[in-house]
């Protein structure tokens, strides 16, 4: 049983009772926060004050600081949506299938933009480098279109002149339009050739 801290205040959170420890050890504990909410937390991420609070902290920051006005701010909320919003029409792709949001993020949009920082351009949206895994500061990255899609689940593999090429690379060697190359593909049932081929 691990030291007991029940009553320790950190911040706005209040150890309540120990939950449980994962597979690498980390000590889950229930904490209280001073809003009312209970909720499980990782006791480091408290301790080393990454974690505040249930959330309501990072609400306030975000009022105080207008970070809700941040052209980052709907990339994070529409991350936390597709992860955790069954509502979401992006939902089965990913909370659907367990992809998550690391808790120092869902947190906190402050900490996500402290990671993460401004998109490079307007071409540029968030990619996860193991599509297997969540969004995290170790697992993430800004990229282009084309970039995303050499790293998708269903990125498109052909057969060419003897090789296994991604379509993607393929198409941009051949200066092709790589979206209606890919319809022709999975949409129309082309072959890969007559995809390639035909203006």
């Amino acid at each position: 049983m691990p030291r007991d801290i029940t009553g320790q205040k950190f911040s706005r959170l209040t150890a309540v009772s120990f939950s449980h420890k994962d597979k690498y050890g980390a000590q889950f504990w229930v904490f209280l926060c001073d809003c009312g909410t209970e909720k499980t937390i990782r006791l480091s991420h408290v301790r080393h004050m990454r974690t505040r609070s249930c959330s309501c902290y990072n609400k306030e920051i975000t009022t105080i600081h207008g970070s809700s006005h941040h052209p980052m701010y709907p990339i994070w909320n529409g991350i936390i949506a597709r992860c955790y919003n069954e509502k979401s029409k992006d939902y089965y792709r990913y909370g659907g299938r367990g992809i998550t949001m690391c808790d120092e993020w869902k947190d906190s949009f402050l900490n996500f933009y402290r990671d993460m920082g401004d998109r490079p351009s307007n071409k540029h949206s968030i990619d996860r480098i193991n599509n297997k895994l969540g969004y995290s500061k170790d697992n993430c990255r800004w990229a282009t279109y084309n970039e995303q899609a050499r790293n998708r689940r269903d990125t498109i593999f052909i057969e060419h002149n003897g090789e296994r090429r991604k379509l993607i690379e393929l198409c941009e060697e051949l200066s092709l339009n790589y979206i209606n190359v890919a319809n022709r593909i999975r949409r129309l049932g082309w072959s890969s050739e007559r995809a390639l081929s035909t203006p």
